[in-house]
């Protein structure tokens, strides 16, 4: 009975035994693949986000490079706004100048494509015929009451020998591009062309972008205005698979052997289709990650179609099989366990609940944690950007493989260190406020200047988000910081700027740059309720100079006048160079001619003062026209420049070396006469 009673009695410990112990296998296995579906998608999302990343900085790289080719033919229409006239060799020389094989390649030209009305087409055509071009016309043939012709061309060789001549006026798409930079006085993108400097093999989808050029002294307030001053466009011709590639050249950020790329004219079909970066065969397979973006480009809405060219590697998912791996060992374990020590209940117990709760808790938390973070870290060390954690005290508690090369530090002596460690104090102002932002909430997005004692300088953009508690995202803990170096790019666009806005032989303000202060100078005027005056000088005795001597020499006396002018005006004034020996000044805040004519008889002095170049004693003067600003009626920039110049020709026909005033009757006011 008793061995009877002993044995019904463990049956049902043991069987409830061996219930814990399936029991506890199942959940380790549900744990387990709970865990290995977690790895899963986290490694789907992270491959996400850095495809994402990726082709966002494509898309903006594209827009950066696209806005420089803009910029860099503002200067270009710029060049027919310091001159009457520019020769093919001038233009030849501006265009070598910009050396775009370093800063903007690749770029198919640069050209200008001259209006011609239908009644000058043929003194046109004499006129170029004359110039050495036998062969000469304007394609397509045709009557037509307007024409255009590409008549400069750099290089002016190989594929571009093809335009010479061509209309592009006569030709839908592009008349409509060339149409909306004319009315609209900015640069316009075409849809997608055949360009004409194609031949019969790699045949390739082509835009071009235009800048319009108009007159010299012709007023631009109004849409009418515009179409009567216009002159041509300067423009550039792109073949697309050309200058993408050569775009890819430049993304050293971004990983382009698994990132393909469409760019659609407008909407997505064969049509409007104008760039692959490989065949269309590798695209949109199911298990392909896709992303499309719009940018607007100069007039035009291109569709940027991204897709990953390879699924995600099984190598990706070796935390996963990882998880997977463990988790089933130890579940196997305990359940092997549990089944071996069923006849000793409370020892089963025991390590039933030791293994369940320091094994199946404790190590399965820690591993999964442990993968997930450092599946991050080695997403972060394979970033050129420069990516850095602060707490809120704004100490560094985190940076990137590229963020600790810059500042030169470890991990460990990074850790709890300010930005007045690595920053002049400057920066770290600015660098304060941004993080201030940040800790209120606010996401920012902010170009940061980095001036050394030497004076040189980095300029990078700074992408800051606040970072929130796990819980609810009420509490800010810390502050995520992607930077990223743009300096080259911001010193192309400065010095694209220059040569836009300044004379390329003084180095004044070119007449750009001159409309431009005159506008702000009689908007001062206006709200202060001062006096401004203008001042058009033209030298006397130039011309003879630069005949007898050369162009080399009139060029050096043009650059000491210059320098005269500009050190005998006061520091808030301008004095621009506006074509040949024609210079102009706005003179602020006058206080009444007196103070003008103080002003006017310096002018003439460094005008006038004898110059010695190369062991000659050479010696010019200046007349001038002076309008002022406010008037009884209203008047334009345009109105005040043309009061001026009628006035200094009053000065030049009464004798030269005096400055005359403007008067609406007409009736000559003499400021100031030089008798030395």
């Amino acid at each position: 009975m008793t061995s009877t009673s002993a044995r019904h009695t463990a049956t049902p410990l043991h069987f409830r035994t061996q219930t814990s112990a399936w029991f506890v296998l199942f959940m380790g296995m549900v744990l387990t693949g709970l865990v290995a579906t977690i790895e899963r998608q986290q490694t789907h999302q992270q491959a996400e986000q850095r495809f994402r990343f990726a082709a966002e900085q494509v898309a903006l790289r594209i827009d950066e490079r696209l806005h420089a080719y803009a910029l860099m033919l503002r200067g270009a229409a710029g060049l027919f706004y310091s001159s009457e006239s520019v020769t093919r060799g001038e233009w030849a020389s501006y265009v070598n100048n910009l050396r775009l094989e370093e800063n903007l390649s690749p770029v198919q030209g640069v050209g200008f494509s001259q209006l011609i009305p239908a009644q000058q087409l043929q003194a046109h055509i004499a006129a170029m015929i004359e110039e050495g071009f036998k062969d000469y016309t304007v394609t397509p043939a045709g009557e037509r009451d307007v024409y255009s012709s590409i008549i400069y061309l750099e290089p002016f060789e190989g594929r571009n020998l093809r335009a010479f001549g061509f209309d592009m006026f006569s030709e839908p798409v592009r008349r409509q591009a060339m149409e909306r930079a004319r009315d609209l006085n900015e640069a316009s993108m075409s849809g997608r062309v055949e360009l004409v400097q194609e031949t019969s093999t790699d045949i390739q989808a082509g835009i071009l972008l235009y800048v319009p050029v108009y007159w010299r002294n012709m007023p631009l307030a109004t849409l009418e205005q515009r179409q009567r001053a216009l002159r041509g466009w300067a423009y550039s011709p792109f073949r697309m698979t050309d200058l993408m590639l050569g775009l890819i050249g430049d993304w050293s950020q971004v990983d382009m052997s698994n990132l393909g790329l469409r760019i659609y004219d407008g909407q997505q079909s064969s049509d409007t289709l104008m760039f692959t970066s490989t065949g269309l065969a590798a695209f949109s397979k199911p298990d392909h990650r896709t992303h499309q973006t719009h940018l607007s480009v100069h007039g035009r809405q291109w569709l940027l179609d991204f897709e990953a060219l390879s699924a995600t590697q099984a190598s990706e998912f070796r935390s996963m099989w990882f998880a997977l791996i463990f988790g089933t060992a130890v579940s196997v374990l305990l359940f092997a366990l549990m089944l071996s020590l069923a006849r000793t209940r409370d020892r089963a117990l025991r390590i039933a609940e030791r293994l369940t709760h320091e094994i199946s808790e404790r190590e399965v938390a820690l591993k999964a944690a442990s993968a997930e973070a450092e599946h991050f870290r080695e997403a972060l060390e394979h970033v050129n950007s420069y990516i850095y954690i602060k707490d809120t005290n704004r100490l560094y508690q985190y940076a990137n493989k590229a963020c600790l090369d810059l500042f030169g530090r470890s991990n460990e002596t990074l850790k709890n260190a300010p930005d007045e460690d690595f920053f002049p104090a400057k920066t770290c102002e600015q660098l304060k406020h941004i993080d201030e932002l940040v800790l209120r909430g606010e996401k920012t997005r902010t170009e940061v200047e980095v001036r050394a004692q030497d004076g040189s300088r980095q300029i990078y953009l700074e992408i800051k988000s606040p970072i929130y508690d796990d819980k609810d995202r009420s509490e800010i803990t810390g502050i995520l910081g992607i930077s990223t170096d743009i300096t080259a790019l911001k010193l192309r666009e400065e010095g694209m700027a220059h040569i836009a806005h300044y004379d390329a032989l003084t180095q004044l303000p070119n007449r750009l740059l001159l409309a431009d202060r005159l506008r702000q100078g009689m908007a001062q005027a206006n709200r202060q309720g001062n006096q401004l005056a203008l001042v058009y000088l033209d030298l006397d005795g130039f011309k003879a100079i630069n005949d007898r001597f050369g162009h080399a020499i009139g060029d050096e006396l043009l650059q000491l006048v210059a320098t005269r002018l500009k050190d005998s005006v006061r520091d808030g004034d301008t004095v621009a160079r506006i074509g040949g020996d024609e210079f102009v000044a706005v003179l602020q805040d006058i206080q009444g001619l007196d103070n003008v004519k103080i002003v006017l008889e310096r002018m003439m002095h460094a005008a006038a003062d004898p110059i010695h170049l190369q062991g000659q004693t050479m010696k010019v003067s200046a007349s001038m026209g002076v309008s002022l600003y406010p008037q009884h009626e209203d008047v334009t920039e345009d109105q005040l420049m043309r009061q001026a110049d009628q006035a200094m020709y009053q000065a030049k026909s009464a004798g030269r070396r005096r400055a005359h005033l403007y008067r609406a009757d007409g009736e000559a006011v003499v400021l100031h006469v030089d008798n030395s």
